[in-house]
């Protein structure tokens, strides 16, 4: 390669990544300053938020909410100088149900399978009062992150380097992050990377939309944590259907969660295929490509 083909991709590369970074640090510091306040404010830790009363959590929940979408659009328009159209509300409706049908499906198929194998007994119903905070904390949460990791950190990579090195930068990141999570292992930090970090970005790369990963990853979410009672990325919680998970940890996942079970990679894997192949098909997979503009 030229030696100045080769600056102009550091500099392509650079200018990213510092744009990227900007923006995801910005709605990041965000989310923990919220975690923090919230916490004092009631008094209690991250994970028992989702044993406290709905009314209780709803307006400091709606404020992080509007904060984050804010400061997104504040980061776009001064740093991009656009309109920030994938937050565009026109497909708000059908791309959240999609998403959250999505979710349900693909993390569904995950504990049939393990079902069927006998890694899953049924206890009975647990009731659901915990449902209605666990809606709000789970919104909450997948909107910062993907806000954070399919918004700045994907997106902008995507447009100035091109769908594939943005799938791998992007799905490194994700899953490298959640090794921080209680019991997080190698292969929960793979399954992570494929199932989020590859599939949620390619649903962007086909709608060009926020909405419909935002919609995929809180069914995943409210799906495994709200309605079957498994861990979510390493914090137990109690859904409204009570399962045990036995057998092997490669296969269930041990504590961190059914996301770090075998099957949700490989689930994961052929869904991301299955996007990638429709992005090719339409045309929508952006080339290896140099892009230092901001528009």
């Amino acid at each position: 390669m030229a030696e100045g083909a080769k600056k102009s991709w550091k500099s392509a590369f650079d200018f990213a990544i510092v744009r990227a970074l900007l923006l995801a640090g910005a709605i990041r510091s965000l989310q923990l300053g919220w975690v923090v306040l919230i916490t004092r404010a009631l008094n209690t830790r991250m994970p028992d938020l989702f044993s406290e009363p709905v009314f209780a959590l709803l307006p400091w929940l709606l404020a992080a909410i509007v904060t984050a979408f804010l400061a997104y659009w504040l980061g776009v328009r001064r740093m991009e100088h656009r309109q920030v159209t994938e937050l565009a509300c026109s497909n708000v409706a059908r791309y959240l149900t999609l998403g959250v049908i999505g979710g349900f499906v693909l993390f569904g198929a995950v504990i049939c399978s393990l079902s069927v194998k006998g890694h899953v007994a049924y206890e009975g119903y647990a009731g659901s009062t915990e449902i209605p905070s666990a809606t709000l904390l789970f919104a909450a949460g997948v909107i910062f992150e993907e806000l954070i990791y399919r918004g700045a950190i994907f997106r902008i990579m995507e447009q100035s380097l091109g769908t594939s090195i943005a799938l791998s930068l992007s799905a490194l990141i994700f899953g490298l992050v959640h090794l921080a999570n209680n019991a997080a292992t190698l292969a929960s930090a793979l399954s992570i990377a494929v199932t989020g970090g590859i599939a949620f970005a390619l649903t962007y790369t086909l709608t060009k939309s926020l909405w419909l990963p935002i919609g995929l990853h809180f069914g995943w979410n409210f799906t495994q944590g709200a309605l079957f009672g498994a861990s979510v990325s390493g914090y137990p919680l109690h859904g409204a259907f009570r399962f045990t998970l036995s057998g092997p940890t490669l296969v269930t996942g041990g504590a961190f969660g059914p996301e770090a079970s075998i099957y949700t990679t490989v689930f994961g894997i052929v869904f991301a295929l299955g996007l990638g192949g429709l992005a090719h098909r339409r045309n929508l997979w952006a080339p290896l490509h140099l892009r230092l503009g901001l528009k």
